[in-house]
């Protein structure tokens, strides 16, 4: 999602349009404002083009917005709301679910009204650990969330909002430890069984998120909109991922980091 909608962000800036292969994911659930193209045409003399690589993966390279004349494929990761957010309600737009997935999405936070009295306020809260604990993202300087960042950041939304209820997101693998390092009080609920792209659109039916590590939280938090906590130890000083990481071109502005 970052890669497209940095794509679409600099194709604006640099007055160009933007094009995405037929088979691309994201094409299975959004609908684009792209002009769609096979390998092929992409092959064809007609689509010759320039070859941009970015190195980094969460800093903001301000040349990109001055590209020179003719076609460019950019590759790299792209994730910096400064290539995007000029143009966020046409992202946002962009975004929207299918409807399948968005009347799923709403269904499941509607059982969880059910049972609640009054004006709720709803926390997403998404958790990711699995892929991150891993030897190789370890040494390149990923950082999972801690229990007690997760404590404290539910813990300032319980002193914000008298009556809410939180909703974790998580996958398979992080299930059954989410479940032992949260609280399971009366407020807080699980969406289990779900794809990511239903988990995602969960969190965007949401009030307010609380995101852990990755791009897949990021993302809750921006569609969703509200406030969005994160946690601010990620990634692990020093690292090689740390020398390629800028926060204030990562986290947008109005994001609260915690620890």
């Amino acid at each position: 999602m970052f890669m497209y909608a940095s794509m679409y962000g600099l194709a604006v800036t640099n007055n160009r349009t933007p094009v995405l292969k037929t088979n691309h994911r994201l094409l299975k659930y959004f609908t684009l404002k792209v002009i769609k193209v096979t390998n092929q045409d992409i092959d064809s003399s007609r689509l010759e083009n320039t070859k941009v690589m970015v190195p980094c993966c969460a800093k903001y390279f301000p040349n990109l917005c001055n590209l020179s004349p003719g076609n460019h494929q950019i590759s790299g990761y792209l994730q910096s709301w400064k290539y995007f957010d000029f143009v966020k309600p046409d992202i946002l737009e962009q975004f929207q679910f299918d409807l399948k997935t968005s009347q799923l999405a709403k269904e499941f936070i509607s059982e969880i009204k059910k049972g609640l009295s009054g004006q709720i306020t709803l926390i997403g809260v998404h958790v990711r650990r699995g892929d991150m604990i891993s030897r190789k993202n370890i040494d390149f300087g990923h950082q999972v969330a801690t229990t007690e960042y997760l404590k404290n950041a539910m813990l300032t939304f319980k002193q914000k909002y008298p009556k809410l209820a939180f909703v974790i997101v998580t996958s398979n693998d992080d299930l059954s430890w989410t479940k032992q390092n949260i609280n399971l009080t009366e407020d807080v609920y699980f969406s289990e069984n779900h794809s990511e792209i239903e988990d995602l659109a969960i969190l965007t039916h949401c009030n307010h998120t609380i995101i852990t590590t990755g791009t897949f939280g990021w993302w809750g938090g921006y569609l969703t909109g509200g406030t969005t906590v994160y946690f601010r130890d990620w990634p692990r000083a020093g690292s090689p991922l740390d020398k390629g990481t800028n926060h204030t071109e990562y986290f947008p502005k109005s994001w609260i980091g915690m620890s």
